[in-house]
């Protein structure tokens, strides 16, 4: 039935050669037929016959009626765009609410603003429209109408809080120790929103129809079962499957809830009751009760076949391989239901709006991480360190890699993307990845060796115990507040007298010790290249910073310690979003034929820069005549800057840098204002940028930052992903403020400096204008995202 169904919706929304979104009924009857043909037996089964009729229904052939849709509006192009939500083919849906043109049905309107939000709200899209704000928007609009529309309102709008409440709750420690604000009292204020909005709905469905309310009730169960996940938080029991008094009686009235709307199954819609089984499902589950959740997950997955609803099977699923999991004798079995999830979410998220940043399929894949974690689990207890590493990269920069491909980044090389086994069987020799992923109990490191063969080890502290992910972000975290306005703490504890801090080199080498744990680090002798691809809070991480061994000479108080970092190590150091997007970049013809560079000294309203003319200067001294262009004062626009980015080679680019935590897309490149251009070159233009350039350089405070948390799954985060999303190969970037006194001599080290080592890539940037200029491929552009390790401050 899932292939069926799957396939169904596949062909049931394709584009014609007109790019119009059209429906292959016919091809999808001709599929159901002819398997009917070799298994008779199939034409007999519900889903069978439903799925048949509704594809002749589409085909506007006379056969039975659709089922009744209790819940329709009466307008036929919404409950069309109803249909397409519930499919979770949000883009049709988004394009049908588009031709609901008519100004004059108030009414109309107002349930456009309410779909859209619901869309939103579903999709994770971040448009800039906030889904609050058009279901209020709705609400206001529809007030004193018909009790079934704002029955549809305040149902949807509990039902978009729950699940914001949800996703604030499974992540708030991720969230807390990252610097958000308050995610668990956020989440305790959407279930409460949702509370106020589902007892509304019920309010008005009593005016309607019994299954309504039925309807209502299933909701009502869901919010509850999110209650006692809340309490089991805030009790943080040390005895396993065990639930305390509060969380029980939160589970009491979640099944009173599902058990009342099953009491007659005829009043509920295919998706209500899928959903009531689902929740006891969980229940069950929760209860360890494993036989009951697993008979009721199963009457959820035959609901959604009936209601057509891939999200839903998607779900349980998901749930079927958790409970599986528990069983040492069902791993298979319970891998096969994950990897069913897992292809299900890969055909959904094709669903998803694009937008300019990839965001919203990065929170569609968030709130599926914990299926990749349970996966990784399996197959690494099966001895599958590969299949595990697959399934970590699967988790990460989707989007990243499916736009790149789609601007024909590789296609030097060839058009599609490789797999990751293709990959490690092509590994580039002398070269070594290191992969982290962390889950929401463990942390892994995978190691990719020059052989192209995966290790791979759960990150431990010294006793031996896993580290919980947890604790990874809060002392990421910890050390990156520590590093801020270092030049400042340096002065004040030398004038005072009081000496300077040496516990920093003893907690980088503690990182280094559990992010690179002793027992792999074998596997990086003899590489010439090593490749770091971190996952979460760990992009912020200063990898090249790590001390790989302690400066143990006495020191004075005012002597710095000098021990060996990483980036001291026989290897080029670089970092990617994910191995398949490394591998993207890396195959793009990397050639630099010429340099371009913007430096801005004066700024209308910032401190002046003049570190940045000495930076133009050593640009010239590196590279002479090749030095095309420069963009100063006035010529520094915004436009001029996207213009230069268009052009192939090098741009390096010298000027203020702002990260704006809660909204990446708004950090900026400070340029010069003209016209409708403000003067800030944001992550979000950045994003719809076109860029030829094969390497950039970006000597500004903070432009490799973005969110202080970023999403599991796409990990966005700002400027930086925003340039290689443009399709730049190469970023030179920093993580933290650069002193303007100083910055330049380190861009210097880096762009201009002759000696093997003197940058991320054993040498300047000006070496490897020299190596490409020669058409040396073998020794071209490293394309992939330079690690900038930068160790002073620009106040």
């Amino acid at each position: 039935p899932v292939y069926f169904l799957a396939l169904a919706q596949t062909l049931g929304f394709q584009q014609n050669e007109d790019g119009e979104l059209q429906a292959f009924s016919a091809d999808i009857l001709d599929s159901l037929e002819n398997a009917a043909r070799k298994q008779p037996e199939l034409a007999k089964q519900a889903w069978y016959q439903a799925l048949h009729a509704a594809q002749l229904r589409r085909l506007t052939i006379s056969d039975p009626a659709p089922p009744t849709d209790l819940a329709a509006t009466g307008n036929k192009l919404i409950d069309q765009a109803r249909t397409a939500i519930q499919e979770g083919n949000w883009q049709s849906a988004l394009q049908t609410l588009e031709l609901v043109n008519d100004p004059a049905d108030a009414r109309a309107q107002a349930l456009v603003l309410l779909y859209r939000a619901v869309i939103l709200a579903e999709s994770g899209n971040s448009s800039g429209e906030q889904p609050d704000q058009l279901f209020q928007a709705s609400l206001a609009q529809l007030r004193g109408g018909e009790p079934g529309d704002l029955f549809r309102a305040h149902n949807n709008y509990g039902g978009m809080l729950l699940a914001r409440a949800r996703d604030q709750l499974h992540n708030h420690a991720f969230q807390t120790a990252s610097g958000a604000s308050a995610p668990f009292l956020r989440a305790l204020d959407d279930w409460r929103g949702a509370l106020v909005n589902y007892e509304m709905a019920l309010e008005y469905s009593a005016k309607l129809t019994p299954a309504l309310a039925a309807g209502v009730r299933v909701n009502l169960a869901s919010l509850y079962a999110l209650l006692a996940d809340v309490i089991s938080t805030l009790e943080n029991t040390e005895k396993p499957n065990s639930l305390s008094e509060r969380e029980t009686a939160a589970i009491k009235i979640a099944r009173e809830y599902a058990s009342q709307a099953l009491s007659k199954p005829g009043e509920l819609d295919p998706i209500s009751r899928a959903a009531a089984n689902e929740t006891l499902a969980q229940l069950a589950f929760r209860g360890n009760d494993l036989e009951s959740a697993r008979h009721e997950a199963e009457l959820a997955r035959t609901a959604y076949v009936e209601a057509e609803s891939l999200a839903g099977i998607e779900g349980i699923e998901r749930l079927l391989g958790l409970i599986d999991a528990r069983d040492p004798k069902k791993v298979e079995t319970a891998l096969r239901h994950l990897q069913t999830s897992q292809l299900l979410t890969e055909l959904l998220r094709q669903r998803i709006p694009n937008d300019r940043a990839g965001r919203s399929r990065a929170g569609f894949f968030s709130r599926r991480g914990y299926v990749y974690e349970r996966m990784i689990e399996l197959l690494l207890a099966r001895g599958d360190a590969a299949a595990a590493l697959e399934i970590a990269e699967g988790s990460k920069a989707r989007s990243l890699q499916e736009i790149l491909a789609a601007r024909g980044v590789a296609a030097t090389t060839r058009t599609e993307n490789r797999g990751l086994r293709e990959l490690l069987a092509e590994w580039p020799a002398e070269t070594v990845a290191v992969e982290y992923f962390l889950g929401t109990e463990r942390a892994w490191v995978f190691v990719v060796n020059a052989r192209g063969q995966v290790k791979t080890a759960v990150l431990t502290n010294p006793q031996g115990e896993p580290i919980p992910p947890r604790e990874i972000v809060r002392r990421v975290q910890q050390l990156l507040v520590g590093f801020e306005g270092q030049a400042n703490k340096l002065y004040r504890q030398a004038t005072a007298g009081v000496g300077f801090d040496h516990s920093w080199q003893t907690e980088l080498h503690r990182f280094y010790n559990e992010l690179l744990p002793a027992k792999l680090r074998p596997e990086l002798a003899g590489a010439k290249h090593l490749v770091i691809l971190p996952h979460h809070v760990l992009n912020y991480f200063p990898f090249a910073a790590l001390v790989t061994k302690l400066d143990a000479e006495p020191r004075g108080k005012t002597d710095m310690p000098q021990p060996r970092f990483l980036i001291d190590e026989p290897y080029a150091l670089s970092r990617a979003p994910s191995l398949e997007v490394w591998d993207l970049l890396r195959r793009k013809q990397s050639t630099i034929s010429q340099v371009q560079a913007v430096g801005i000294v004066e700024f209308e309203a910032a401190d002046s820069l003049p570190g940045v003319e000495q930076d133009l200067a050593n640009l010239k001294e590196a590279f002479g005549a090749r030095l095309k262009k420069v963009l100063a004062a006035k010529e520094a626009t915004e436009q001029n800057i996207r213009t230069a980015l268009a052009q192939p080679g090098m741009l390096f680019i010298g000027t203020h840098g702002q990260n704006i935590a809660e909204h990446p897309l708004d950090s900026f490149l400070l340029c010069q204002s003209h016209g409708s251009d403000d003067g800030r070159l944001t992550a979000g233009e950045l994003f719809g940028a076109e860029s030829g350039a094969a390497l950039v350089v970006l000597s500004a405070c903070y432009s490799g930052l973005a969110d202080r948390s970023p999403l599991p799954g796409d990990d966005l985060f700002g400027l930086e992903r925003a340039f290689l999303n443009a399709g730049t190969a190469t970023i030179v970037t920093g993580l933290w403020d650069v002193y303007d006194g100083t910055g330049p001599m380190l861009m210097k080290c880096g762009i201009g400096c002759r000696e093997t080592g003197g940058s991320g890539v054993g040498g300047g940037p000006a070496q490897l204008f020299e190596r490409t200029a020669a058409r040396r491929p073998e020794r071209s552009v490293d394309s992939s995202l330079l690690l900038g390790g930068l160790h002073d401050q620009r106040q």
